[in-house]
């Protein structure tokens, strides 16, 4: 229900304050999508944007992997004729051509609001001050247009690009190589710190990757079963508070 469990906090917090446990946020989501949730937690936040491409430590940036506008002009078009809804990210901001359901939803979700303009005036405007574009989305309440949409777009081989589900009605793009995953590399080179000495929490499929490649990765109860099979460990699920039962078991070793 877009909200922090009281327990997850009080654990996250406590291995920050007890502990000197850093916590990072690693997330689909653009950086103002993030940073209310980080100010909620009220200890400092480690943000890692877009699933892994922009990657900010108190103001220092780790990693900053933006999409070549031609290309964001490609698929916009492409995403338009197959009958989607296109929705492009920036660091801080999203943009559409037309209010549609799915403005408001993320207009609800985040309480930011976004652009909406013709893509051309976008595209002068973008091209003028090389603007950074990190995630397009394909949206549409049909599962089928989405999966048939996604592998046509495999099927092109389009060079720049990686593409895979975060929901059922959602078709995420993003630069080549992106995966969760990555932050890992990140955040253990950046803090010199090993990674046998990091834990993450997943459910969906763009957190398999980082699930599988972490020697702590935690699978949420209501994770899907292919994230579930590669996790280090299962813990409880979202409405029960997963996380902090997990960081009670491994952090402070309660029974």
């Amino acid at each position: 229900n877009n909200t922090i469990n009281k327990w997850d906090k009080e654990l996250i917090q406590r291995a920050w304050h007890e502990k000197n446990i850093m916590f990072a946020l690693v997330s689909g989501r653009f950086r103002a999508g993030l940073t209310s949730i980080a100010d909620e937690m009220q200890i400092p936040c480690i943000l890692s944007c877009f699933n892994g491409n922009y990657v900010e430590w108190q103001g220092a940036v780790i990693n900053d992997v933006s999409i070549d506008l031609r290309i964001v002009k490609d698929i916009i078009s492409l995403i338009e004729e197959a009958g989607l809804v296109p929705v492009v990210f920036d660091k801080d901001t999203y943009y559409v051509n037309s209010h549609t359901k799915w403005y408001d939803k993320m207009h609800s979700v985040f309480n930011i609001q976004g652009h909406i303009a013709s893509w051309f005036s976008f595209y002068t405007q973008w091209h003028c001050n090389n603007h950074s574009v990190y995630k397009v989305l394909a949206r549409d309440a049909d599962d089928n247009k989405l999966r048939a949409f996604e592998k046509k777009l495999k099927s092109l081989q389009y060079p720049g690009i990686e593409t895979f589900r975060s929901a059922s009605s959602i078709l995420e793009v993003l630069p080549a190589g992106t995966t969760k995953a990555n932050t890992l590399d990140h955040l253990s080179r950046y803090l010199k710190i090993d990674k046998t000495r990091i834990m993450c929490f997943g459910d969906y499929m763009n957190d398999y990757d980082m699930i599988k490649k972490c020697p702590h990765g935690v699978a949420m109860g209501n994770a899907l079963n292919e994230v579930k099979e590669v996790a280090w460990y299962v813990t409880r699920t979202n409405d029960e508070c997963g996380i902090a039962h997990a960081l009670e078991k491994f952090v402070f070793f309660s029974a």
